[in-house]
């Protein structure tokens, strides 16, 4: 039976998915009973929220020795991924080493570095990883490249370069993505896969560590950062943006309680700012995780229980 409490906050987002856009929502708590979902089984564009599978594909290789961590790889600028920030703003051709590369691509979110990862493993990799974890939603268009550029012809853009001079931004509110030409999953097959990666089931434990350390220091805190401020939260998740979808994933854990936690959205108007959005995606995220934990106040005291 549906509580008060669970049907109040579906009616909040309800009203949400009116003035602000459609909620993909999942949610549940890894050590205790308590979860949420709304539409949690449809497959929906994930964009950069791939990078973690991607990375874990390629620490798993680490680990067992097949690639090199500390090989340098080539960074030439004719060979630039467009949009979003880090490699692609050098002027000068760099070297960096293949585990900074893993970083940049999650802390960061950088698309060259997540597309020299790529070509470490491809795409078909990253399919069979998901497989053997059961996320049966996951499907990946290829890399960032191939996804912005299927973006800029879905959106109606007439080429590549108009696209990133309008930084891929909707032209209309019913302009969007072909579900069948980018990367998509279900926000209930993210958070199993932040479930796996907490639990080192994802990848080997030194592979899921790796992962792990990056995503924990990620730059972007206008949604799960905003939402979970530490003190006395911790985090550890990735996000995904590329117009009229963008949302996070990961766990988010304070006295000791964690919680896998995705939200994504699906703005409705194009003029809508991206501070409204990301503050959306933010107040939806607190609203859901203080439900699943019942709503008990944070203790002062946290510790930090994902290595």
């Amino acid at each position: 039976m549906t509580s008060r409490a669970e049907s109040d906050l579906r009616d909040q987002i309800e009203a949400a998915d009116t003035q602000v856009g459609r909620f993909y929502i999942s949610a549940h708590c890894l050590d205790g009973p308590g979860a949420f979902a709304v539409r949690e089984r449809e497959a929906v564009p994930i964009a950069s929220m791939y990078k973690v599978l991607l990375a874990l594909e390629v620490a798993e290789r680490i680990s067992t020795g097949v690639l090199d961590p500390h090989e340098l790889i080539a960074v030439d600028p004719v060979n630039h991924t467009p949009a979003g920030v880090g490699l692609n703003q050098f002027r000068w051709p760099a070297y960096v080493a293949r585990a900074d590369l893993i970083h940049l691509a999650l802390a960061w979110s950088d698309n060259t570095a997540s597309d020299l990862l790529h070509g470490d493993v491809g795409t078909q990799a990253l399919m069979l990883r998901a497989a053997r974890l059961g996320l049966g939603s996951v499907s990946v268009i290829g890399d960032c490249r191939t996804l912005l550029g299927n973006a800029g012809e879905d959106l109606g853009y007439s080429s590549a370069q108009q696209a990133e001079a309008a930084d891929w931004a909707p032209p209309s509110d019913a302009s969007d993505l072909d579900r069948t030409r980018t990367s998509v999953a279900s926000a209930h097959d993210l958070t199993t896969l932040a479930e796996a990666l907490a639990t080192d089931s994802a990848a080997s434990p030194a592979a899921s560590s790796l992962v792990r350390r990056s995503m924990k220091e990620q730059v972007w805190t206008s949604r799960f950062g905003r939402a979970f401020p530490s003190p006395p939260w911790h985090r550890c998740s990735k996000t995904g943006t590329l117009p009229p979808w963008r949302g996070e994933f990961g766990i988010v854990w304070a006295n000791r309680m964690r919680v896998a936690v995705c939200v994504i959205l699906r703005q409705a108007s194009a003029t809508t700012t991206e501070e409204q959005l990301d503050s959306a995606v933010a107040s939806v995220a607190a609203q859901v995780v203080a439900h699943v934990l019942n709503r008990q106040p944070c203790a002062e005291g946290h510790e930090d229980i994902i290595s």
